[in-house]
């Protein structure tokens, strides 16, 4: 396996890529770290190619499996009890740390009610199918047909749910579920893994880090230097002297809109607003949870969310995120070559989207022409 190269100068010299690795995807989930190295030319006018396989049961990551609710669960009928029981265990929330512990009990019972009810969704699968199978051998027995149909509709059942799951880790949201494309997820979830997937980074010497806990020491570096200030922070004095030429926009009117109550059906349209199956923060909950659950605990995240607002509670408990690479190039190999982005809670999201919905229709008053149509573009306030 090889690229070559033609001797020749000039317009005469060709490189062209010979030879190329071929695999499926079966065998790409297998070596999910695979990756093809050019060796340098010797002798000969072609370069080999090598082909390094590191398979993640050979160097597994040891990570505990963290809860995120499920879209295909709403398919089931129960489930609005199993989330309303649970919730209303302790009353209403009074504080921060009431409606996150609230947040931990549901995810704790989701957790166990879909461990019992669902298991190993591939395995139930493939155990029914094959029970089909045997039972179709012996079709011509009384009242087998009408036992095949029953298993029938529960696998898919299965399969429905099957595919909802890896739409929502392929993150094909062009393409709606429903045609049985679960194969077509599956594969492009796998290929999104492999993508996003770090197995080495240079930190800022150069030097490679391939252990977790040098490439760990090597981000936490980077994103220390890089919102490290190393100038002082300006004075009040010269603070005032650089802005007293700005003439103040904001109106009393303007004011007055602003700091007017906030309240509960801002609150209520900013969670709605949202992508519902948009990637959850810490706590494992997209906007879907609370769209669907609304009747249920729509009272007690309006109520903090307002004590938030107001200033009578601080969001500190829902100010944590997930901070993940996103690659920007096709191989990348040090940390510039990835953009951070950050996964919020849907509580952080709906305060900070309140905040911006009230101070959107001002902004043509208080924006410059020139960075009007940044504003217009809805990129101004917030990326939500």
């Amino acid at each position: 396996m090889s690229s070559g190269v033609k001797d020749g100068e000039g317009k005469d010299n060709v490189q062209e890529r010979l030879h190329r690795i071929f695999a499926n995807n079966l065998w790409r989930d297998r070596f999910c770290q695979v990756k093809v190295e050019h060796l340098g030319f010797n002798s000969s006018d072609h370069s080999p190619l090598l082909l390094v396989c590191n398979p993640l049961t050979e160097v597994p990551r040891k990570r505990g499996k963290k809860f995120q609710f499920e879209p295909f669960w709403l398919k089931e009928e129960d489930i609005g009890t199993v989330v309303s029981d649970t919730w209303s265990v302790n009353g209403p929330s009074n504080s921060v740390g009431d409606l996150k512990a609230k947040l931990n009990w549901c995810a704790s019972s989701l957790s166990s009610w879909s461990k019992v009810r669902f298991g190993n969704m591939g395995k139930q699968i493939e155990d029914i199918s094959r029970e089909i199978e045997l039972l179709y051998r012996r079709c011509g027995d009384k009242g087998v047909m009408q036992m095949i149909k029953s298993l029938e509709k529960g696998v898919e059942g299965f399969l429905e749910k099957d595919e909802i799951y890896w739409k929502q880790r392929s993150r094909a949201d062009w393409l709606s579920a429903g045609d049985r494309n679960s194969k077509f997820f599956h594969n492009r979830a796998s290929a999104r893994k492999r993508k996003n997937f770090i197995s080495f980074l240079h930190n800022k010497n150069g030097c490679l880090q391939e252990t977790d806990e040098g490439m760990a020491d090597t981000i936490r570096e980077y994103f220390a230097d890089l919102f490290r200030s190393s100038a002082p922070s300006p004075s009040p004095s010269t603070i005032r002297k650089f802005t007293g030429g700005i003439h103040e926009r904001l109106t009393e009117e303007m004011r007055n809109d602003l700091n007017r109550v906030f309240t509960a059906d801002e609150i209520k349209a900013a969670v709605f607003n949202m992508g519902p199956t948009k990637a959850p923060g810490p706590d494992g909950f997209q906007a879907l949870f609370f769209q669907k659950f609304w009747g249920v605990v729509g009272a007690d995240f309006s109520n903090i969310c307002l004590r938030v607002l107001s200033g009578e509670s601080s969001i500190k408990e829902f100010n944590k995120t997930n901070v993940v690479l996103i690659p920007k190039t096709l191989n990348p190999i040090s940390l510039k070559d990835f953009r951070p982005i950050s996964l919020c809670s849907v509580v952080y999201k709906a305060v900070e989207k309140v905040l911006a919905n009230r101070m959107k229709p001002l902004l043509p008053s208080l924006i410059s022409n020139h960075s009007r149509p940044l504003s217009q573009a809805g990129r101004f306030l917030t990326t939500l």
